[in-house]
């Protein structure tokens, strides 16, 4: 899924964490993204359309817009 996002939204991403349990097809990442804005939105309606669910924080967005 990270690597399709990445080839396809041509954005960079950072794996800060992440858990999986195999064993219940259950996890989580926790993702730093970058990219222009739009590439971003995109990404989010995309995994919007999948129905992941999204935390977003926007605080490391130094100064810009969402």
């Amino acid at each position: 899924m990270i690597s399709g996002l990445v080839s396809r939204y041509s954005i960079t991403v950072n794996i800060t964490t992440a858990m999986l349990t195999p064993t219940e097809n259950y996890g989580w990442f926790d993702l730093d993204l970058w990219g222009k804005p739009q590439q971003l939105f995109s990404i989010f309606n995309h995994l919007k359309t999948l129905q992941l669910p999204l935390w977003l924080d926007a605080s490391s967005l130094h100064g810009h817009l969402i």
